[in-house]
């Protein structure tokens, strides 16, 4: 049987303390601050495109209508979505 390397030895030791509740939950809480130190940055003002022309009729998935008139001067996000494959029914 082959020695165990450092690094397996550390990835083992990592997946046996995930596995204990009490342990687990200490290392999620490291981990939540180490991620929420990278916080996204805010572009400025001068890269913001600005929309010139707001005669838009919008119709989301349950058919009602939407004037993007109603939007302007108002941060807004527009997700459109297309689909080039058909729904799959298994």
């Amino acid at each position: 049987m082959k020695r165990l390397s450092v690094k397996n030895s550390i990835l083992l030791l990592v997946i046996v303390l995930l596995m204990i509740p009490q342990s687990r939950q200490q290392i999620q809480i490291v981990l939540h601050k180490g991620v929420a130190l990278f916080s996204p940055s805010i572009e400025k003002d001068d890269r913001l495109e600005k929309v010139s022309d707001y005669n838009w009729m919008l119709t989301d998935l349950e058919g009602h209508s939407f004037d993007f008139n109603n939007s302007k001067g108002k941060v807004t996000l527009i997700n459109l979505t297309g689909h080039l494959v058909p729904t799959l029914y298994c």
